[in-house]
């Protein structure tokens, strides 16, 4: 057959091959285009909610871990915290009695030495060294008495820190 140059397709023809085109492959492919769309945007937020629900799941066994965590802490903090209060509460009464039985002490010892008539005929002599050693004496008790006040004071402030610390913690837990 030969190859006519000149021809062209009838408007009948023209409208056959379009109605072809239209119904055969534009709306089917449009069809297919918007299926997939639609599936691939359903597959993506199945996918999604999926992931979602997995890091949820996670995040949420380590928040209630850390939160059991700090609840065990908490209380171990009260615990030490009544422990602290308990030997502040005895370390004052121990530095008191120290007071105490420091004036006691020295009211005995003057007592005694008025009382004993060989230190009477010493005491005409210099009484520097029996100053010294009673004072030494008396010294040794207050430096005793002011560390056990110093040590009481340190832990005054451990506890408040932790108090502080324990607060700031779980306030960030919340």
């Amino acid at each position: 057959m030969e190859r006519n140059e000149d021809a062209h397709l009838t408007m009948q023809a023209k409208e056959a091959v379009r109605k072809y085109m239209l119904t055969l492959i534009v709306i089917p492919g449009t069809i297919l285009a918007v299926a997939s769309f639609l599936l691939g945007f359903f597959i993506n937020e199945v996918a999604k909610q999926g992931a979602y629900n997995e890091a949820y799941s996670q995040a949420s066994g380590v928040i209630m871990a850390t939160a059991a965590e700090a609840a065990k802490t908490s209380g171990k903090i009260d615990a030490l915290y009544a422990q602290a209060n308990s030997l502040l509460a005895e370390a004052e009464e121990t530095r008191k009695k120290v007071e105490l039985s420091a004036s006691d002490i020295a009211s005995k010892v003057a007592r005694e030495l008025s009382n004993d008539t060989s230190f009477v005929k010493k005491a005409s002599q210099p009484l520097t060294q029996i100053s010294k050693n009673l004072n030494q004496r008396l010294e040794d008790k207050n430096s005793k008495s002011i560390g056990l006040a110093k040590k009481v004071k340190v832990i005054e402030k451990d506890i408040n820190e932790i108090k502080s610390n324990m607060k700031i913690h779980l306030h960030t837990l919340h």
